[in-house]
């Protein structure tokens, strides 16, 4: 613990130093959200390498303070697949319960119609 300030003028380095960490903080939070939101997969890209990028934006975001769950991913990766996924995913919309799903299991069922 930090020893307490003796001068007005020490509180407010103090202040000021804790509140610029929380804005950089903000920022990169802000800039990783941005980058998964704006996320999808190019039609020339492997799953497993689209599969990377995101789960790589996802820990990012954990690892700053986001809460996201596994579901709210594979929900990202359904909705930001190419056109030549869309009978996939509405036949795993339409079989699976997507709280039920996990990751690998979805990497394992579009890489099988890759």
């Amino acid at each position: 613990m930090a020893a307490p300030a003796k001068t007005s003028k020490e509180a407010w380095e103090m202040l000021n130093k804790t509140y610029s960490g929380v804005e950089k903080t903000k920022k990169v939070r802000l800039q990783v959200r941005g980058d998964f939101e704006k996320l999808n997969k190019e039609s020339n890209e492997i799953v497993l390498y689209y599969f990377t990028k995101v789960i790589s934006l996802v820990h990012q975001m954990r690892r700053n303070g986001e809460n996201i769950d596994d579901v709210h991913m594979i929900e990202k990766i359904l909705r930001s697949l190419d056109s030549k996924f869309d009978h996939v995913v509405a036949a795993i919309e339409e079989s699976k319960n997507l709280k039920d799903l996990t990751v690998e299991e979805l990497m394992g069922s579009l890489q099988a119609h890759e």
